[in-house]
Order: C-alpha cells, then structure tokens, then sequence
C-alpha cells in the first residue's frame, strides 16, 4: 500500500511541476527590442568605460616609470 502512495505521491508532483500552474504567456515572450538596445547600450559603455580607466593606468605607468629612469639618469 504505502509503494502505491509513493507512487501516486511522485506523479503529482511531478504532473504539478510540468503543469506550473496558471500560464500569463509572459514566460514565453522575448524581452521586448528596446530593452535589448538598452542593454546592448549599457554594455558598450561599461566597456568604453573600463577601456579607458585601463588606458589612463597605463599611461601614468608609463609616465611614472619614465619620470623615475629621468631622475636616475640625472643624478648620473
């Protein structure tokens, strides 16, 4: 008895989870196209962004590393 109410027990859940309860179509849709620019946008200036922050730590290595060699070569 018990091995049929396991039974039982599992295929409704399992009939509940494939089911999901009542549908509104909104898991279905795309996200609409604007959005999608939005993001597309957002992304491209997160990436501006970083690439200049990179780019400006760079350069002061650069300047740093080049101040340093010239005050070491005019001690010389």
């Amino acid at each position: 008895m018990s091995s049929k109410s396991f039974v039982v027990n599992q295929l409704s859940e399992t009939a509940y989870v494939s089911v999901g309860g009542p549908d509104n179509g909104s898991d279905n849709k795309l996200a609409p196209k604007h959005n999608m620019k939005l993001e597309a946008l957002a992304r491209k200036i997160a990436w501006v962004f970083a690439s200049i922050m990179v780019l400006l730590m760079v350069v002061s290595l650069i300047l740093v590393v080049t101040g340093y060699a010239a005050s070491r070569l005019a001690l010389h």
